[in-house]
């Protein structure tokens, strides 16, 4: 005589399906979004998405710091970490970045240059400050730019030719601010030039006047 223990049942092959599919639907991808202090200003995820209430919930805001938050989603989206976050090149808000001058050279301005780390499926984006771009001030043109060896940039703008008439009046020439644009960008306005007198005759411009070599 022998004794059998019973070690448990049977599982088809469909319902063990069912119980290992259910565990991984609708499993959430979090990812994290490093977007900068200002985040909160500009940001169309942050801004469009609800904060999370429960563990289960998707689409919407898990956590959130003064420099980051981590968005969560019901499933991987096809995309980069940092266009998923809304952190990326198209999103993030270069044209309220304001032109400064620069410290060290006369005529030319900059404005902080960064860069998006979160690569293709990547879970994350990691914005960096990590140079300036530069160009020529408002009432220069640029002569030069070239990159060093260092990796910087190297570039000259020399001021926008200017005219004197008969009796001593100046009207200084302009260009835009933050060009990268030859002597030929620089013009005279109405408004610097007035009236201006040669041996010629007497001048009134009625429109902006285009340096031409």
């Amino acid at each position: 005589m022998f004794c059998r223990k019973k070690i448990g049942r049977l599982i088809s092959t469909s319902a063990l399906w069912v119980i290992l599919g259910t565990s991984a639907y609708g499993a959430a991808f979090e990812y994290t979004c490093n977007c900068g202090e200002d985040y909160k200003d500009w940001n169309i995820v942050y801004n469009g998405s609800r904060k999370c209430i429960n563990s289960s919930d998707t689409a919407c805001i898990a956590s959130e710091t003064t420099d980051s938050f981590v968005y969560r989603s019901s499933y991987e989206i096809d995309e980069t970490g940092c266009s998923v976050c809304g952190c990326n090149e198209s999103y993030y808000p270069f044209n309220a970045l304001e032109w400064e001058s620069d410290p060290n050279r006369t005529g030319v301005v900059r404005k902080p240059h960064y860069d998006f780390i979160g690569g293709y499926l990547e879970k994350s984006c990691t914005v960096i400050h990590y140079s300036y771009d530069f160009a020529c001030a408002r009432g220069f043109y640029m002569t030069y730019y070239d990159f060093d060896s260092s990796g910087g940039t190297s570039i000259g703008c020399a001021r926008c030719p200017s005219i004197m008439d008969e009796y001593g009046s100046e009207a200084i020439g302009t260009s835009t601010e933050g060009n990268l644009d030859p002597i030929t960008s620089c013009y005279l306005t109405p408004a610097s030039l007035g009236t201006f007198y040669d041996i010629d005759g007497t001048y009134v411009l009625t429109g902006n006047c285009y340096y031409k070599e």
